[in-house]
């Protein structure tokens, strides 16, 4: 009975060792998480963005072989994200300059599992011609009423995009099927 009497008396003393370990744990992952979100608003962050942005896109790229550059990055992040200076490239060269893309996040909705994007911007895309693509090895996946034809989007959050604005694109007119000399009339305006 003395042993049973020794581990009631140590039962509160364990459960405050348990509860202070667990806030210590709780307040840990809250201070980090905090000097994240700060460390996200420094040009430091940024800095380190623009580097770490294109070797993550170009791996995904590379199979394709398409190559990514990025001249800068900016904030404030992580709900207001603008990329400066793309530029895509394939096997024969540049094919798409972009000279800005602003994204907007409403991270609030990531709690009920929406990636919800405000906005998107692209500014002023220039396609200098149409890319060169390996030959597909993948079989086109099958119609579905929600995703499409070909389309299989299947991702743990759901996807809510409010706004995607095209800001002075530009295409040469022969990817259009026109000539310059079609365009030049004097009712024409090149597209943008």
């Amino acid at each position: 009975t003395e042993l049973l009497m020794n581990a009631r008396r140590s039962l509160p003393r364990l459960a405050r060792i348990l509860l202070r370990v667990l806030l210590g744990v709780v307040l840990t992952l809250v201070l980090v998480l905090g000097a994240g979100l700060l460390w996200l608003r420094t040009s430091w962050s940024d800095q380190v963005l623009t580097e770490a942005l294109p070797g993550f896109a170009n791996d995904a790229l590379a199979p394709q072989g398409l190559h990514l550059e990025l001249d800068s990055l900016s904030g404030p992040l992580p709900g207001h994200l603008t990329l400066h200076g793309l530029r895509l490239f394939d096997t024969k060269g540049l094919f798409l300059e972009i000279e800005d893309v602003e994204i907007r996040l409403s991270l609030g909705e990531l709690l009920s599992r929406t990636l919800a994007v405000d906005l998107i911007r692209v500014g002023k895309p220039t396609l200098i011609r149409l890319p060169t693509l390996p030959p597909s090895t993948e079989q086109a996946a099958p119609e579905t009423a929600q995703n499409g034809p070909g389309l299989d989007l299947r991702l743990p959050l759901a996807l809510r995009v409010d706004v995607f604005f095209l800001e002075q694109a530009s295409v040469p007119w022969s990817l259009l099927g026109l000539s310059a000399s079609d365009a030049s009339g004097p009712n024409k305006q090149a597209p943008g």
